[in-house]
């Protein structure tokens, strides 16, 4: 029942019918709102790969072979939510001033048509990048970094279920103790999680995720053992020790 306008069809609510050329000739685009300086970094990071982020001027949109055989808009929305939500989680482990980027109102299916299903908005931020050649003091030619990790941490995500997980958990935001304590299970369940971090680490990281008397009522347990820790973490250390030890394990596949 949803409600779906366009700007170049009438009856969008009718499924169209293609044949094998005109759907190879389709380009699905999602488009994407969020800070310049997100767009910016998901354009930067997935300029490849099973999905690829585009932007013109101030407009940012993804693509991906994974829409090809979609006919509809709410099932580009589907699929692209799907994909955005790892691609947050992989930015967060490239960046940890990363903020989330979401979806906007529109899809366009390469024929012109632009289709409407929800209300979008931005917030400005600045983020700077360097473009072109980069020379060093003596006018020496500086080689390009190396390829962006970001459509790596997807394809890992697409073979281990485990990877999968932690990303759409990185990628709903900072995290609150309940969730930072989410992925480390799921680490901790995938094994040797002692490499990444020793296990006083973690020890400081537990007490402080489950005792009111340290995280207050955010804590993942009403009650609490009575003394008090050794060593404990903010939400804050919480936040950079989990996605450290994340990014050490994601990297590791």
């Amino acid at each position: 029942d949803e409600s779906i306008s366009s700007s170049r069809e009438p009856e969008l609510g009718r499924p169209r019918s293609r044949d094998s050329g005109s759907m190879d000739s389709m380009s699905w685009r999602a488009y994407l709102k969020g800070h310049p300086f997100d767009l910016d970094l998901l354009e930067e990071q997935f300029d490849r790969g099973q999905v690829v982020v585009r932007r013109d001027g101030d407009q940012g949109w993804m693509e991906s072979p994974e829409f090809r055989d979609l006919t509809e808009p709410g099932d580009v929305q589907r699929v692209s939510g799907n994909l955005l939500s790892e691609m947050n989680g992989a930015a967060a482990l490239v960046d940890a001033s990363y903020r989330r980027v979401e979806l906007t109102d529109r899809f366009s299916d390469g024929t012109g048509s632009n289709f409407v299903l929800l209300l979008a908005a931005i917030e400005a931020r600045i983020r700077g990048t360097a473009v072109g050649e980069v020379r060093g003091p003596d006018g020496e030619l500086i080689p390009p970094p190396p390829p962006t990790p970001g459509p790596d941490y997807l394809a890992v995500a697409r073979r281990d279920p485990n990877i999968r997980e932690v990303l759409k958990l990185l990628g709903g935001g900072p995290g609150d103790w309940v969730t930072l304590y989410k992925i480390f299970e799921v680490i901790r369940a995938d094994g040797n999680h002692t490499r990444w971090a020793p296990e006083s680490e973690y020890s400081a990281f537990t007490v402080s995720a489950n005792l009111p008397s340290v995280s207050g009522s955010d804590a993942r347990h009403a009650r609490g053992t009575p003394g008090s820790p050794k060593r404990t973490m903010t939400i804050h250390d919480a936040r950079a020790f989990i996605r450290r030890v994340a990014l050490a394990w994601v990297s590791s596949k």
